[in-house]
């Protein structure tokens, strides 16, 4: 049997019987029983944290702590050097490869033994799995905005963002803002009825329905008819400001190749089960929460409240940086090279700006062209010029020149003047 199950229930028979054989253990539970200290032959760790152990009504050794990543006190067992490499894997497997601040908390949470982060670590360091797969590209991308006062009115799954994954199959994804809760469901079609079917059936199965719901610009999301909730759209041909469940698309993805890498007999349908139900139940890196529990909370609990907290402070400091901008009238910016579907170039060969340099002249508000005001960054249209040529672009097309730049640009130009020049 194995030490941890796919619930994260540990097998205390087990750790019991290798506790007794374990040389070090046996004389922590002699010192326990006596209630004396532990001999200097002990390893100096499980000296330092003698207080904490005791021994429970299951004959188990157990220490009383408070464990990294949790921040709550814990009651867990002390696993023995013979089960360590085990424990530590098979949680590392549950939660099908998952990196190592994950995986950490839930071994910090089931179990102690001397070291352990350290060992723990390194342990994750050798997964043969983990070695094999190819390293993802971490892209950052633009989470979808929601406005602070709507989040303050949330409630678990009442702020949602879905798209249509595709594992290889076609599945509606769902994920709440809030909670990080996330959901997937494999679709019959990719059709308007197929696509509200599915929303549907998803939001029985929870007991919730979103308030506001995301997603793209497409075709079948904008024909689902969804009854009582309010419709969000991304910009047209951005799939990235829809960051946050691209982000889960992403970790879906990684987590599923390595689980079936594990377990050859897992099929796509069981491989995606796992990944799930290990990622709803493991520790959220933006919320330092665990999914699967923030979504059973009540809206008038303090952990509730705290967590909205957090989602507003994150989406005002987001609104603050991502809209405002350093443009002013009379600054020399660049502007960056896009293609025929208005996307930044990134390619590594090619200079993501033109050479040119623009001035800006003023920007675009309700009254006509602004060149005078107290906070220039609110205004998102800017009209620029270039030797007699005008253009009027979106401000994030522009990136604000630096003063080495402008200098070395108007020593070209003057010594291109004086070579026309030269030539008459």
């Amino acid at each position: 049997q194995p030490i941890v199950d796919d619930d994260l229930v540990l097998n205390t028979a087990l750790v019991i019987e290798a506790q007794y054989d374990d040389e070090e253990l046996y004389i922590v539970r002699r010192s326990i029983k006596q209630d004396r200290l532990l001999p200097e032959k002990v390893a100096l760790d499980l000296q330092q944290v003698r207080p904490q152990l005791e021994i429970d009504d299951y004959d188990m050794i157990v220490r009383t702590y408070v464990p990294p990543y949790v921040g709550k006190e814990v009651t867990v067992p002390v696993i023995p050097d013979a089960l360590k490499h085990e424990f530590v894997h098979s949680i590392h497997g549950i939660l099908c490869h998952a990196g190592q601040r994950r995986t950490l908390e839930l071994v910090s949470s089931r179990g102690w033994f001397p070291r352990m982060l350290d060992e723990a670590s390194a342990i994750m360091q050798g997964c043969d799995i983990c070695s094999r797969r190819t390293r993802p590209l971490i892209i950052k991308h633009d989470i979808g905005l929601f406005s602070p006062s709507l989040l303050k009115e949330a409630s678990p799954f009442s702020v949602v963002c879905a798209d249509v994954v595709y594992l290889p199959e076609p599945y509606l994804s769902q994920q709440c803002y809030v909670t990080k809760f996330a959901c997937l469901l494999r679709l019959d079609g990719e059709d308007a009825s197929s696509l509200q079917s599915a929303f549907e059936a998803t939001w029985k199965t929870l007991g919730k329905k979103p308030s506001y719901l995301l997603t793209d610009n497409g075709a079948a999301f904008l024909k689902c008819d969804l009854t009582g909730v309010v419709r969000l759209y991304t910009a047209p041909r951005s799939s990235q400001s829809n960051g946050q469940i691209e982000s889960l698309h992403r970790t879906v993805r990684m987590w599923m190749r390595s689980a079936m890498a594990d377990d050859e007999s897992l099929t796509v349908e069981q491989a995606i089960a796992k990944v799930m139900k290990a990622y709803n139940r493991s520790v959220h890196f933006s919320t330092g929460r665990i999914p699967a529990d923030m979504l059973k909370l009540d809206t008038s609990s303090v952990e509730w409240q705290r967590l909205v907290d957090t989602a507003v402070l994150d989406a005002e400091k987001k609104i603050d940086s991502c809209t405002r901008h350093e443009l002013y009238p009379g600054a020399v910016v660049r502007v960056r090279a896009v293609n025929k579907f208005d996307k930044v170039v990134t390619k590594t060969s090619e200079t993501p700006f033109s050479e040119r340099r623009w001035r800006v002249v003023g920007f675009l508000g309700a009254s006509g062209l602004v060149t005078k005001s107290s906070d220039y960054g609110v205004y998102r249209k800017v009209k620029i010029v270039s030797d007699s040529e005008t253009r009027i672009l979106h401000v994030t097309r522009l990136v604000l020149c630096a003063p080495t730049e402008i200098d070395v640009l108007d020593l070209r130009r003057a010594m291109r003047r004086i070579a026309r020049e030269e030539s008459k």
